[in-house]
């Protein structure tokens, strides 16, 4: 449990020598490298100039338009291809991609072109449709001037407006033609030239659209069959483009070589231009593990002009944040990747975190057959993508302990055991049940609320543990274990005459007062007042003490407890006297004269000891720095008026028992419906597996998410606040990514 120790170096290298370094720690993936805003000039290679990764992500994309698609399981599980040195350096020296690239894209523009004029022969077709009938060439019609004769294609939106039209028109030498008619009319209008503007307001003003095919010549009948022929020409034009795309499709795994080493190329010269640097050397500040200083030196020995230093981090630099786990707890690491890293000195809660996780996914989907197939599943998408997958990881193990916690609530897909009536099963649930919580879920709820109580004291424990590892004794023992004493002490307070005995109770109200007392007076503390809050301290918990005997909390001889508030309250006067000495402020000193005569009257008149009280707390709280302290109690007192928060806090648990028993009455119902289905002549089984089936798959990854979000909730939300503050910057080195391949 931890994280690694990071140390800063700093290494100076001649530029001639840089991109070579660079190389080299990207390779091995080692060094957070602090990037600065110095910008050196670097000289790219004349083949990166040529070649950019953008420009072979495009001939990639062109491609893979062309190969069959990915199903959604495919898409998940697919493995990048495993290349090793030799070949990828064979590919980049040899390979003649810029002609592949250019011819690529050659195809690519000739097949949009295409695609282009192809849309546009289509949305002429569309539009001359309609005129198929029209028994007219088309230029004929817009060289009707010649004749004193317009002729005008338009068209009517609706009947309603045709009939209108033509009422209009009537007692006109305007003739309207029908060429078609649907839901519009398309229409032929035929006028004198002299009348030309008359006819078009008149037929404008009842909706006609004027069509203009003046760009084209022929009768339309033809123009459409030309057009169709021109349709058939381009789309031969493009398969037989496509079909020499196709065939250069074993360029692919080349061109996904060359992206992945010009992209990383890419990066390293744009990390070169972040670097500090003189006329002649470069700088490379960053972060390693110290197990990996080793390697770098190793490789900072290969150069001829380069050295590496570990150097002291700036005033007030913080080292980036490296999780550093056993290969058991390593998965959990996905749960601060979605919630953030610690700070650099902080505790790493990735193994503490696990099993709780693991307990509370299970308890959320507690049923055996779903856990066995979440178990399966999780193990062969693992097995398929053939890498690392954290979440699949985590997956596979939480569908181990759901069987688990499934058998001891009895959820086998449900009741589906009861369903089947296989003695065998119902007698292997029988054995591991513990209990039902469909029907009687109280043991769920209990169980729920004492796990949720163990985890939030599981938290203090650590804030005290992580406070004495840092030298923080004071914030252990004064703010973290008073809680964890006081909570603790309620439990086995209220539990006394049923579960604990009797005689421990004086002991848990001991205790309780006593946290009380030290939450109240030290939540906030500070050296200066050290001295008169630990006499605070006394007054409070004397009183505390003799309230509790009082209450038969504690027993009769606390009463005496009442004389350590006594000795504090006149411990703070003398201080206050003393202070006044200094001061010699006259306010305060008629006070002091009046307490001592209060006190005198007290013992000769029976003058009521509340005088002298009320005197003597007026006397002790006009001292300056005594006053200070009563913020502090104030606060502690909001402090300790929190721990109702708590109750609150452990209730969330309960969503552990709602969610685990919903999952389990949705499968009982989906059994029931199948159960219902079954008896359908001869439909009946075939519904009833399709209901059983489906149901299941679905329910099941409803209540993984379910499952998984939750139990997420109770880590950041409830568990994470005890102890962890977070806020670390990711340790993150330069190294080579991979999009298509991977590199051995």
């Amino acid at each position: 449990m931890g994280l690694a120790r990071i140390q800063k170096v700093l290494i100076a290298v001649h530029r001639s020598e840089l991109d070579k370094i660079l190389a080299q720690i990207q390779e091995q993936g080692i060094l957070h490298i602090i990037k600065t805003e110095s910008t050196p000039q670097l000289t790219e290679s004349s083949q990166e100039a040529k070649l950019s990764a953008e420009q072979i992500a495009d001939a990639i994309s062109y491609l893979e338009s062309y190969t069959a698609k990915k199903g959604l399981l495919q898409g998940l599980v697919g493995t990048k291809p495993v290349v090793n040195q030799n070949e990828l350096q064979e590919t980049v020296t040899t390979y003649e991609a810029t002609e592949k690239i250019n011819q690529l894209k050659i195809l690519h523009q000739k097949i949009q072109d295409i695609e282009s004029k192809a849309k546009t022969v289509a949305a002429d077709i569309t539009l001359l449709t309609p005129w198929r009938q029209l028994d007219y060439d088309l230029s004929e019609i817009y060289a009707g001037g010649v004749r004193r004769i317009e002729m005008l294609l338009g068209v009517f939106p609706e009947k309603e407006d045709w009939a209108k039209a033509q009422t209009a028109i009537a007692e006109l030498p305007i003739h309207l033609e029908a060429i078609n008619q649907n839901e519009r009319i398309y229409c032929l209008a035929v006028f004198p030239t002299t009348i030309s503007n008359e006819a078009k307001s008149i037929l404008l003003s009842h909706h006609f659209e004027i069509v203009d095919f003046s760009n084209l010549k022929g009768k339309p009948e033809i123009l459409i069959r030309q057009l169709v022929q021109r349709q058939k020409e381009l789309s031969q034009q493009r398969e037989k483009l496509v079909a020499f795309s196709i065939d250069l499709l074993s360029e692919l795994p080349k061109l996904k070589i060359l992206y992945d080493y010009y992209l990383n190329q890419q990066q390293r010269h744009a990390v070169g231009r972040t670097l500090a640097s003189t006329n002649s050397v470069s700088f490379i500040e960053g972060w390693i593990k110290w197990r990996d200083f080793k390697k770098l030196e190793k490789i900072i020995a290969k150069a001829d002009s380069a050295v590496v230093e570990k150097v002291e981090p700036n005033p007030g630099e913080v080292p980036p944040v490296a999780l550093q786990n056993h290969k058991i707890f390593r998965p959990f690491e996905i749960v601060l990747d979605m919630y953030g890293m610690p700070a650099y000195f902080e505790i790493d809660p990735t193994p503490l975190l696990a099993p709780w996780f693991l307990i509370f996914f299970a308890l959320c989907l507690a049923d055996v057959g779903y856990g066995i197939m979440l178990a399966i599943i999780s193990f062969l998408l693992l097995k398929k993508m053939g890498a690392e997958n954290k979440l699949l990881k985590v997956f596979t193990l939480a569908g181990i302990i759901t069987i688990f916690a499934g058998a001891i609530t009895g959820g086998w897909f449900g009741d589906i055991v009861d369903k089947l009536g296989i003695n065998f099963l119902v007698e292997l649930r029988n054995k591991v049940l513990l209990f039902d919580p469909i029907k009687n879920p109280m043991p769920f709820f209990i169980l729920s609320i004492i796990l949720g109580y163990l985890q939030v004291l599981f938290g203090i424990l650590i804030e005290i543990y992580d406070s004495f590892r840092q030298g923080n004794v004071g914030g252990a023992i004064f703010e973290q274990l008073p809680w964890f004493l006081l909570l603790n002490s309620l439990v086995g307070f209220l539990l006394t005459g049923k579960f604990i005995p009797v005689a421990f109770k004086p002991v848990f109200a001991f205790i309780i007062f006593l946290s009380c007392a030290t939450i109240i007076i030290f939540t906030r503390r500070s050296r200066e007042t050290i001295l008169t809050q630990a006499l605070l301290f006394l007054i409070v918990l004397g009183g505390l003490f003799s309230l509790g005997s009082q209450w038969r909390f504690l027993p009769p001889s606390f009463v005496f407890a009442k004389y350590l508030a006594i000795i504090g309250f006149f411990a703070l006067i003398v201080i206050a006297w003393l202070n006044l000495m200094k001061a010699k402020k006259i306010f305060r000193l008629i006070v002091f004269l009046l307490l001592l005569i209060s006190t005198v009257l007290h013992f000769i008149v029976q003058l009521s000891l509340l005088v002298p009280i009320l005197l003597g707390i007026l006397f002790i709280f006009s001292d300056l720095k005594i006053r200070k302290n009563v913020k502090k109690i104030i606060w502690g007192l909001y402090t300790l008026y929190g721990a109702s928060s708590y109750i609150g806090l452990i209730l969330s648990y309960i969503r552990l028992m709602a969610l685990g028993m919903s999952g389990a009455g949705i499968a009982m119902a989906i059994n029931t419906i199948a159960w219902m289905v079954i008896k359908i002549p001869v439909l009946g089984i075939i519904l009833a597996i399709v209901i059983l089936v489906f149901g299941h798959l679905y329910n099941l990854a409803v209540n993984i998410l379910g499952a998984f979000v939750h139990t997420l909730r109770l880590q950041y939300v409830e568990f994470f606040p005890r102890f962890f503050t977070g806020g670390g910057e990711k340790f993150n080195p330069f190294r080579w990514e991979n999009k298509y391949i991977q590199v051995k």
